[in-house]
């Protein structure tokens, strides 16, 4: 073997492998710096981008008052799970208020003194645990959210919270996103800039780290 010929051909093949480990290390490197998982896509949105976005839309958040108080409104950081915080996004949760409506009249007359309930879930009627979101309700928090997370570069996510009013029940969007945009609604489409899914009490995604526009998209400007 020709060592002269040998040596830069050696040299160019350690620079490669180098390079390519130090790619590889920063990959995983960027998101621990900021406190999310390894795993993480580099180019996720960084936890200062998520938190101003989380202020900023519940500052937005204060002007929605689509059903006079029925309604509360929390934004939120969300994360997924990747062996530690991933795709990190604004998430806001629509919760019932303190004066949420009953089923019905009479089911708030007939609802049981929640103190004294011992099914959690129970609701005013005593068949189901979740209260309906107005589609006037879910458009507006979109409205007012959507917009923060274009300027923030970050996507959000809309949600019927966890917590239950003083009926056992939880806010489901599923007949909101119906009511906006048709059904069947639940597909992922990767191409869009917005996702929306029925199941599980509803769900909306804007794609709004990479799009603008998205309140356009989904016609609601």
């Amino acid at each position: 073997m020709d060592l002269r010929r040998a040596v830069p051909r050696l040299l160019a093949i350690a620079a490669l492998a180098i390079a390519s480990s130090l790619a590889l290390s920063g990959c995983f490197v960027v998101p621990l710096i900021d406190g999310r998982s390894p795993f993480d896509s580099p180019d996720g949105a960084r936890r200062a981008e998520t938190d101003a976005s989380v202020r900023a839309a519940q500052s937005a958040l204060t002007d929605v008052d689509t059903r006079e108080g029925r309604w509360d409104f929390v934004a939120l950081r969300g994360s997924d799970d990747c062996e530690g915080a991933c795709n990190l996004h604004l998430e806001v949760q629509i919760l019932p208020g303190p004066s949420a409506p009953a089923t019905s009249p009479a089911a708030e007359a007939d609802a049981p003194d929640p103190s004294s309930s011992t099914d959690p879930s129970a609701s005013a009627d005593g068949t189901e645990d979740t209260v309906i979101v107005p589609s006037d309700v879910l458009r507006d928090v979109l409205v007012a959210t959507v917009p923060v997370a274009e300027h923030h570069r970050v996507n959000v996510t809309v949600v019927g919270g966890e917590e239950r009013d003083r009926y056992g029940r939880r806010a489901d969007l599923s007949a909101a996103c119906r009511e906006l945009w048709g059904d069947p609604v639940d597909r992922p489409d990767h191409g869009a800039s917005f996702w929306v899914g029925t199941g599980d009490r509803g769900i909306v995604t804007a794609f709004t780290r990479t799009r603008t526009g998205v309140l356009a998209d989904m016609h609601l400007n």
